[in-house]
């Protein structure tokens, strides 16, 4: 059975990849932010002494290192880690960016993503006794066109994941560790179904920029994860794979 540690798993795309991992019957610890109630009703969704979680915030170091200290004493070693939590920082123009929303979504998106890369190498690497692993940070298309309009700074945050995702990639070869990154379209989670609510001629808008016609479900990219985190890609590291319906007409 393998030991995976999801961030960002209450929701959204994170709360797919929790559920293929329980169905696949891996142990799981998951963390959330700020939504109580949606990990609790997960927890009780799935109704398993294999799934726990806990609360974590990404811009917290020292959140980080109680986590994985509390990882370390659940499951001894860690077979998997998926870096999903993160946070957008709203549509903004550059010339209005604050230095606030700038470290907020770099201290999340990117520093919180390598810190918990890093704290998974000691019970992960096989040079430590463990089995070595699968660290799979979801990253998003957004890093290959520079984000739509205001979304830029969050483009740049992808873009330092997937340079880090090939580096660390190379890095961890040696302690039996495979780093990828998916990299997400529009998919129809809950925040994006609200903030199309009422507007159909914005999901219009959107779904004429993909060359498949449609958004991607949060199911899509689970697949992927599960498969990143499982043997069956044992030769694949380093990689950069896009879950887009076919990328962005632009």
């Amino acid at each position: 059975m393998k030991n995976i540690l999801i961030t960002g798993g209450s929701r959204g795309i994170g709360k797919e990849i929790v559920k293929i991992c329980h169905k696949n019957n891996f142990k799981i610890h998951f963390t959330y932010s700020n939504n109580l109630v949606s990990a609790k009703k997960l927890l009780d969704e799935l109704n398993s002494e294999n799934v726990s979680f806990s609360q974590c915030n990404l811009n917290s170091y020292d959140d980080i290192k109680k986590l994985f200290k509390n990882i370390k004493e659940r499951f001894d070693f860690l077979d998997g880690l998926v870096n999903n939590a993160g946070v957008s920082g709203g549509i903004v123009s550059i010339k209005d960016f604050s230095k606030k929303i700038i470290d907020e979504v770099f201290e999340t998106n990117v520093k919180g993503l390598i810190h918990c890369c890093k704290e998974s190498i000691p019970i992960m690497s096989k040079n430590n006794g463990a089995r070595g692993g699968s660290i799979v940070n979801i990253s998003s298309m957004a890093s290959t066109i520079g984000g739509r309009n205001g979304r830029t700074l969050y483009a740049t945050s992808k873009g330092a994941i997937d340079v880090f995702t090939v580096g660390a990639a190379k890095e961890l070869a040696q302690d039996g560790i495979r780093v990828n990154a998916i990299r997400p379209g529009v998919i129809k989670t809950d925040l994006v179904s609200n903030e199309l609510d009422g507007r159909p001629e914005l999901e219009k808008h959107y779904t004429s920029t993909i060359p498949m016609k449609r958004f991607g479900k949060p199911q899509e990219v689970s697949e992927l994860a599960l498969w990143l985190l499982s043997d069956f890609s044992s030769f694949v590291s380093g990689a950069r794979i896009d879950v887009s319906g076919g990328g962005f007409i632009i």
